[in-house]
């Protein structure tokens, strides 16, 4: 049996309908900042799945979705898509949790869940540590690292630095200026300790310096220095 519509009430469904789905989008997406690479613009549709996808990988408010370009840029510009929560502040502890989103053609097993054209592949979901500590002058600078790193001890790494009380090997010497002046007593990340009580200090946030290190009591031994690009 065909039912016929008449065309106005037809017209009026389809306006409503459209109306509901704009406020569905607008309802996901009002408080959430956006920031587009010039090739990697999204449609608000695409904006609003990706918040849903993040969602459905555990973070539970979306304020930033970001795009960027892969490193080094491919010839057909891809580009991926990052969700992040709002901040969790604990005293000087500060975390937020990441989702990667991606919208590229990919093997079927790597996808673990899919909206539309944009997928979510297993590991994409990062929780951001960082701690917050006074650098004089009124500043304070954010560092990233494991809850599992002490903040007495975190403290303890950057006074040693800033103070210069620093140890040398013989096969490191040489780098002792390079290594006063690259700012780590100011660090970007600071990992550890390992299982044999080594710690690593990053100047840089994808291209920078690295060091290796000790603590032994108030000072720092210093074990290994590199460049790393990441």
């Amino acid at each position: 049996m065909t039912i016929r519509i008449p065309v106005a009430l037809a017209v009026g469904i389809l306006a409503l309908w459209q109306s509901s789905r704009a406020a569905s989008l607008s309802n996901t997406t009002t408080t959430v900042e956006t920031k587009f690479v010039e090739r990697g613009v999204l449609s608000s549709v695409e904006v609003s799945n990706a918040i849903i996808l993040a969602r459905q990988c555990g973070l539970s408010q979306a304020v930033r979705l970001r795009t960027y370009y892969f490193q080094p840029i491919s010839s057909d510009w891809n580009f991926g898509i990052e969700v992040r929560g709002a901040e969790v502040v604990s005293g000087r502890r500060v975390a937020y949790v990441t989702v990667e989103v991606y919208r590229h053609e990919v093997h079927p097993e790597s996808v673990v869940r899919s909206l539309g054209k944009l997928w979510v592949a297993r590991g994409a979901v990062c929780t951001n540590e960082f701690a917050l500590f006074a650098v004089g002058g009124g500043r304070s600078i954010r560092v990233r690292m494991p809850a599992a790193l002490p903040l007495g001890t975190a403290d303890r790494i950057l006074a040693a630095f800033a103070a210069k009380r620093i140890e040398y090997t013989k096969s490191n010497r040489g780098l002792r200026k390079e290594i006063e002046q690259s700012g780590f007593s100011t660090p970007d990340e600071l990992e550890g300790p390992g299982v044999d009580g080594r710690y690593k200090a990053r100047v840089g946030a994808s291209h920078g310096r690295e060091i290796e290190f000790t603590l032994e009591g108030e000072r720092v031994r210093i074990l290994s220095f590199a460049y790393f690009s990441s």
